[in-house]
């Protein structure tokens, strides 16, 4: 087993779980999306906290059973198979349930699929999100944290865009009773559609490893310091604050392609070759993980930072819903022309 502090070339950050734990023990907690590769994490570290109940919702019923199989199938953990689309049943589980806490991390995520499919993007990330927040103020929820990722800074793709849009809404709910606030972060380390799993499988097979760019560059994370990073903020998560992990420096995906084929026992261009492929659609060369740097604060976490504060007006938020709403009864061309719009 390769570490990730070999690949990452830094120590992995620690969090100190006793205070997220306290907060969380008793309570009735949500975790969208909590089967995939953040929401699985999320959820064997909130059942560790000792919830009063531990609510997994997803639309993917195999890795939720999976799941569920892995956390002893617990009677304090519930399974709730379920689209974050569906307003209405959305509603109907939040009001049974009856959430302190969520997570949202349901999402599409993958860029060069929501480049080609926009309106799925639209309709999952920005109206999906839309509902669960909707909900929580509907059944009281004290906090929710959504999860967002750097793309969202300064974005150049589709699923940036529409992650970018629910940080915007996120911050436009500054007087609710539910607290909101928003997690960004880098890469995830091994997680699924990531680079790691996908050179690993390309050097079993003898190479070559595919890079789109020699020089792009990628923040990343292991899962567990994301999953740290969650359960942290939640202790002093604030109205409309976006939280960022301050990850270093960016790592060269060259360079990781090579340290992985070293770290395989391979010599890199002799034994296994890297090859080009060209960058796709809707990436950037660099990610970033601020979009005010300069106005950027820490928070009271030293490795966790806080984006300079940006708030929206919600009659404004609503107008440009209403925007994007039409627009997905027209083509993919409007659709990303709207997208554009509403977050300029």
């Amino acid at each position: 087993m390769i570490s990730a502090e070999k690949l990452l070339n830094r120590k992995t950050l620690q969090f100190n779980m006793e205070k997220s734990s306290c907060i969380l023990k008793g309570k009735t907690v949500v975790v969208t999306g909590g089967s995939g590769s953040i929401g699985s994490e999320l959820c064997l570290q909130i059942h560790k906290a000792e919830p009063e109940k531990l609510v997994i919702l997803d639309i993917n019923e195999n890795n939720s059973y999976m799941l569920y199989k892995k956390l002893g199938m617990a009677d304090n953990i519930k399974i709730e198979i379920a689209n974050i689309r569906e307003r209405e049943k959305v509603f109907s589980l939040f009001n049974n349930y009856k959430p302190d806490f969520v997570f949202h991390a349901a999402a599409h995520k993958h860029v060069p699929l929501m480049e080609e499919c926009p309106d799925e993007a639209v309709k999952n990330n920005i109206f999906g999100t839309l509902n669960i927040m909707d909900a929580c103020i509907d059944c009281g929820a004290k906090k929710m944290i959504f999860i967002s990722t750097d793309k969202a800074a300064n974005p150049k793709s589709v699923m940036g865009k529409t992650k970018r849009f629910c940080e915007m809404m996120i911050q436009s709910r500054t007087t609710d009773k539910t607290v909101f606030s928003a997690v960004r972060f880098g890469n995830i380390l091994g997680s699924d559609g990531s680079v790691i799993p996908i050179f690993q499988h390309q050097i079993d097979m003898g190479g070559p490893v595919t890079i789109t760019d020699k020089n792009i560059t990628r923040f990343f994370m292991t899962v567990t310091e994301a999953v740290g990073l969650i359960l942290e903020t939640t202790v002093f998560a604030s109205q409309g604050e976006i939280y960022v992990l301050d990850m270093g420096d960016s790592i060269s995906i060259l360079q990781l392609a090579e340290n992985l084929i070293k770290l395989n026992g391979y010599t890199p261009y002799e034994d296994i070759d890297i090859v080009e492929t060209g960058i796709r659609s809707g990436e950037k060369l660099h990610e970033e993980l601020l979009i005010n740097p300069d106005v950027s604060a820490k928070s009271k976490n030293q490795s966790i930072m806080i984006d300079g504060k940006q708030f929206f007006n919600p009659s404004e938020i609503n107008k440009r819903l209403e925007l994007l709403r039409n627009s997905l009864q027209t083509n993919n061309k409007i659709i990303k022309e709207t997208l554009k719009k509403v977050i300029d």
